[in-house]
């Protein structure tokens, strides 16, 4: 059992996914072939999950949810993965070459179980929590070659040696690639959600921005946003707009003659005694200490976050 999810959880993701049932995995069709603008596909859908590789050039698949049409470009190098049951069609952008792969279960008694294996990997347990009728990949584990590596051996017509350890390794293989290659674009898109943050951070510093605030702008969780900034930061949201603040503070106190009740204003603190509170946690000192210490003798450039001594 997987030792991040409950297995009656994996095995009903991993029947959403692949269909009803376990065995062995093997391939419904396959194709690995040059498409120019006057293929042509309809919109059609069936109960197996399917890949679509850009081996070369970039292609369009128009893919339908309950609620409306996800338009998604594929470009080389990259893969969508539809689940089953999820009406789709290819439209070719400019001429390509695609590597297309279908996959189902053989419902079979006897021979190698690789839905089996698949609910004890973590890592594929997690995916299939977290994949959603369709995504676009990008692929960084070489899942190209295991694609490839699979139209030779199989035939979609012949079964022999379809059970055998080798074979659904290759399988098994693929499988983990592209939970692997989620999870590489998951993390990069996370850290899209940080990077826009920190730029509202920066931008209304003043404001007394909350991390409420800025989930609800994000259009995601306030909670989700602390696991990803946590985890790009090792800071959570509070604890960086609080940094950025006395950054801001210092650099005022060193470099102006402005009242600490404005500058504390200024950097959006609510006030002077939560400025004092927050400024002695980071610094160890009270501002008008720190004023008093270092104004005139040290440049503080908080874009480095170094503190120089003139040497004049």
């Amino acid at each position: 059992m997987t030792n991040l999810v409950p297995l009656c959880i994996v095995c009903a993701m991993l029947n959403k996914f692949f269909g009803d049932g376990t065995g062995a995995l093997y391939p419904i069709t396959f194709y690995n072939r040059q498409l120019d603008s006057s293929f042509k596909m309809q919109t059609h859908s069936h109960h197996y999950v399917e890949i679509m590789y850009s081996l070369s050039g970039s292609f369009e698949v128009a893919v339908e949810s309950a609620d409306r049409k996800h338009t998604v470009n594929v470009h080389k190098g990259q893969f969508i993965l539809i689940s089953k049951d999820i009406p789709h069609k290819l439209t070719v952008i400019k001429n390509c070459k695609v590597a297309e792969l279908e996959i189902a279960v053989a419902k079979e008694e006897k021979g190698f179980d690789t839905i089996k294996v698949l609910e004890s990997i973590d890592v594929f347990a997690e995916f299939c929590l977290k994949f959603m009728r369709f995504a676009l990949i990008n692929d960084t584990e070489g899942i190209a070659e295991t694609i490839l590596k699979i139209h030779s051996k199989f035939d979609a017509q012949n079964k022999d040696g379809l059970n055998s350890i080798y074979m659904q390794s290759i399988f098994i293989q693929l499988c983990l690639e592209i939970a692997k290659s989620f999870f590489v674009g998951l993390s990069e898109q996370n850290s899209i959600y940080t990077k826009k943050a920190i730029q509202y951070i920066s931008g209304e510093l003043s404001s007394g921005i909350k991390s409420t605030e800025i989930a609800k702008r994000l259009n995601v969780s306030a909670s989700y946003l602390h696991r990803l900034f946590k985890r790009d930061t090792g800071l959570t949201v509070g604890e960086f707009i609080n940094k950025k603040r006395i950054e801001f503070a210092k650099v005022r106190l060193l470099h102006s003659k402005e009242p600490i009740q404005f500058i504390s204003d200024t950097a959006g603190f609510t006030s002077r005694q939560n400025f004092h509170k927050v400024f002695y946690e980071l610094t160890k000192t009270t501002p008008a200490a720190y004023r008093n210490e270092f104004a005139g003798k040290v440049y503080y450039d908080p874009a480095i976050h170094v503190q120089k001594f003139y040497t004049e």
